[in-house]
């Protein structure tokens, strides 16, 4: 009786050798090797489709954006957005860039025509929904306007600050200088020091431009800034500190 034994079926392949027989292994373990095919066929196939599924979802999304706010011509003046139906459409497909889209413009249709609770509402809503989304910057700072056109200047140098924060750099600049608008009458040194860091990184650009125009406007109307060391005020200081005088 011979010492060798059949190797038991499902077992992996031996290191190959002089006595190694793949054909051998294959035919003692074709259903494990048949099985293993089998799943990874099916797991192809599905994502297969659940990529085609999200393609014709973004596409789908992107068509009905398109026919809410069509393209214009040269000259044209785009029609106001029904905000109902971008609400919808993001309620249809919010995990696709134009449902996010359509969120901010909605935010941004209300915030015009004064509809500014409302505003702050869907801004805070497209934060909650997409915290990690490229425009996140975009409903920051709108919650932070919306709280301003609602009177509500300290809580809105509050979520300025997490504009700053947390927007990127581009909104961080805009943030900043309209936090500095807030505190130009309580705060002048620190609006300064938020102009001075606006124009360190924003220098040649038109926001930077803007931050130009109102560091020149705030040191006329405080002339004894001209000469301080306003770039070291510190930028997230709170709205009652005390400007230099």
């Amino acid at each position: 009786m011979s010492s060798t034994t059949a190797q038991p079926q499902g077992t992996p392949a031996p290191d190959s050798g002089p006595g190694f027989d793949l054909l051998t292994w294959l035919e003692i373990n074709r259903r494990l090797v048949v099985g293993v095919v089998l799943v990874v066929s099916v797991v192809l196939a599905v994502l297969a489709v659940v990529r085609s599924q999200q393609r014709a979802t973004r596409a789908a999304a992107a068509k009905e954006l398109l026919q809410i706010i069509p393209p214009v011509g040269p000259g044209e003046a785009q029609k106001a957005p029904d905000v109902a139906k971008l609400l919808a459409l993001s309620g249809q497909f919010p995990a696709t860039a134009a449902g996010q889209q359509a969120r901010l413009l909605a935010a941004g249709q209300l915030f015009v025509s004064g509809k500014y609770a409302e505003a702050q509402s869907e801004f805070s809503r497209f934060e909650e929904q997409n915290p990690n989304s490229e425009f996140v910057g975009v409903a920051l700072i709108g919650i932070a306007a919306a709280l301003e056109a609602q009177g509500k200047d300290a809580d809105a140098v509050k979520a300025y600050d997490r504009a700053i924060l947390g927007g990127g750099d581009g909104f961080a600049v805009q943030a900043r200088l309209a936090k500095a608008r807030l505190l130009e009458s309580t705060s002048p040194a620190v609006a300064l020091g938020l102009i001075d860091e606006g124009l360190k990184n924003a220098a040649a650009s038109v926001v930077g431009e803007q931050a130009a125009t109102a560091r020149t406007r705030l040191v006329q109307k405080h002339p004894e800034l001209a000469t301080s060391a306003s770039t070291n005020a510190p930028s997230l200081a709170p709205a009652g500190a005390s400007g230099s005088r």
